[in-house]
């Protein structure tokens, strides 16, 4: 049997114990930081295509509003007459 004081099974333990709590706490950090930036590149893509018109083109044919698509209507009527 190997001898080994109880001090040193101890602090054997506990420096295990320590540093596995690091790494999983360093992990998520990591994980919190990627998913971060991997937020902010989604929302500048979306601002860069919103700016180029083609996100939001597609927003209004989507949304268009029928009270506007009538009174757009009316306009070409009455400026026909």
């Amino acid at each position: 049997m190997i001898n080994i004081s109880i001090p040193a099974i101890w602090i054997a333990f506990f420096g295990a114990l320590f540093g596995a709590m690091l790494g999983v706490a360093l992990s998520f950090w990591i994980i919190k930081r990627e998913v971060q930036r991997e937020v902010r590149r989604i929302e500048n893509e979306y601002k860069f295509l919103l700016v180029q018109g083609l996100v939001g083109g597609v927003m209004k044919y989507f949304f268009k509003d029928e009270e506007t698509t009538v009174c757009k209507e009316d306009a070409k009527q009455s400026a026909e007459q």
